[in-house]
Order: C-alpha cells, then sequence, then structure tokens
C-alpha cells in the first residue's frame, strides 16, 4: 500500500478491516521502518558484489549471469563448492526445490540438480528474474 502512496489512516483501516489487532502507532511504525529500509542506490551494483565474493571466496564455486535481448538481466546461476560436493556424493537423488515470493523482492529462487549421460553433473541454485520461459531453462541448464 505504501508503494502506491496511501496514506497511514489508510492503512490502518484496512488492517482493522481485515481482523489485524494494530493501533496508529504500529501502523506509524511500519511506515518508518519500510521508508528506512528503502534504498535509493541500483541494485545490480550490490548483486555484482555478492556474486563477485562468492567467485573470491572459492575457486569451486560457479556463478553466471544470462542477459536477456533487452541486455536485461534474466536468470542468475550460482553454485557453491559445498553444493558441488554434496551432489557428487549423492547424486542419485534429485532435488527441485522451488521458493515462490518469499521474500521482499519477491525473486523465484529454484534449485535443481542436473546429470548429463555420464552420470556427472552439479547442483545449480537459479534466480528467475523474469519468467519461467523456455530461455531461462536453457540458461539453467547450460549452467549445470
Amino acid at each position: 500500500m505504501l508503494s502506491v502512496g496511501a496514506k497511514r489512516s489508510r492503512i490502518y483501516d484496512y488492517l482493522l478491516e481485515h481482523d489485524q489487532n494494530v493501533i496508529q502507532v504500529d501502523v506509524d511504525n511500519l511506515v518508518r521502518d519500510h521508508s528506512g529500509s528503502l534504498s535509493t542506490q541500483d541494485d545490480n551494483e550490490a548483486t555484482a558484489r555478492e556474486i563477485a565474493a562468492l567467485a573470491a571466496a572459492n575457486p569451486e564455486n560457479v556463478s553466471t549471469v544470462s542477459e536477456t535481448d533487452a541486455g536485461e538481466t534474466g536468470v542468475i546461476s550460482l553454485a557453491t563448492a559445498h553444493m558441488r560436493r554434496m551432489y557428487g556424493w549423492f547424486s542419485e537423488v534429485l532435488l527441485v526445490d522451488c521458493s515462490h515470493k518469499i521474500n521482499r523482492y519477491n525473486y523465484r529462487l529454484l534449485t535443481f540438480m542436473g546429470m548429463n549421460e555420464f552420470c556427472e553433473g552439479a547442483v545449480v541454485q537459479q534466480s528467475l528474474i523474469d519468467a519461467n520461459g523456455d530461455w531461462h531453462m536453457e540458461r539453467a541448464i547450460a549452467h549445470s
């Protein structure tokens, strides 16, 4: 509601209508906390720093960033050395873990293991930023 410009009193009324036990001070604190958490900096720079830190932490960590035709980030793939070791030990286990809209940025996260015809593979965590389309899955599988 804050992102579309709703006033504090309107947010308070909405919460009361939906059986939330709040007082006006709670809404004021919520708005203040939300305003303090917003940043005017571009997330791309922070994301690039995190990916670089992951790659620098261990030479066996693997990360790729695939861009769409428009030049926007489409898929971010991460595989830590630990994930790859676990897959090497338990490659017969297939794991697909989808976590949808669980954080404040509503990233679509997907962790899966891929295996080739020689029974070699890797665990990869994907962040599908745009949509779960064929292009994104092709990049995710290519990373594996």
